[in-house]
């Protein structure tokens, strides 16, 4: 067994209580997306494999509030999608320096570091693989320019979605966020959101 399988059930395990959208599911399908890229690519000649996995598993982290909060006030679900990013970051190297406000996250810290500090096969610094993860998670969301590889992997990971797997995260955001729509005013939403997102000059219309 693998390091990161040690601690995958952990980490998926976070994301229960949030919309499926961004949850359990979506983290299962972006690892399985990471597992068919390494197939595609030269990720794993250049970064450990339990490293990216890891760093894929975690892009979300910074949606959970029970987290969130000892990083910032602002802990409405609206307010955290659009820091979420930069609050998974902070979060995840809270975990790796063992902050004592997340003592009470369940993943085992012996393990966690050992992934991040040997998170390459030819670099001899371990201390930069935290920062890479950071770097990563910080760059994953499509609104945001990917600067380094990992970064582009983990939002190719992230953004890559059969046509099933995006209808749901729209409808669940929807269902959530915009209870109060009739149904044509709902299609309307999702149609308009895929449309800004995905087609010409959408902001996620050139995923690596």
């Amino acid at each position: 067994m693998s390091n990161f399988d040690k601690i995958k059930d952990q980490i998926l395990s976070l994301y229960k209580n949030i919309d499926p959208g961004h949850g359990k599911f979506h983290i299962t399908q972006c690892l399985k997306n990471a597992e068919y890229g390494f197939s595609k690519c030269d990720m794993i000649n250049r970064y450990e494999k339990d490293f990216v996995l890891l760093t894929v598993s975690l892009h979300d982290i910074g949606l959970l509030p029970d987290l969130a909060k000892f990083k910032t006030s602002k802990t409405e679900k609206d307010e955290l999608r659009k820091i979420h990013n930069t609050l998974g970051a902070d979060i995840a190297l809270a975990i790796y320096e063992e902050d004592p406000k997340f003592k009470t996250v369940k993943i085992d810290r012996e393990i966690f570091k050992r992934i991040c500090d040997n998170w390459s096969k030819k670099e001899p610094d371990s201390k930069k693989g935290i920062h890479y993860l950071m770097h990563a998670i910080q760059h994953h969301r499509a609104s945001v320019d990917q600067t380094t590889d990992l970064d582009k992997f983990v939002r190719c990971c992230d953004g890559l979605n059969d046509h099933k797997a995006t209808l749901t995260r729209a409808y669940f955001y929807g269902e959530d966020h915009y209870p109060n729509l009739t149904g044509k005013e709902y299609i309307k939403r999702i149609k308009d959101h895929l449309t800004e997102k995905y087609l010409s000059k959408g902001y996620a219309e050139n995923l690596p």
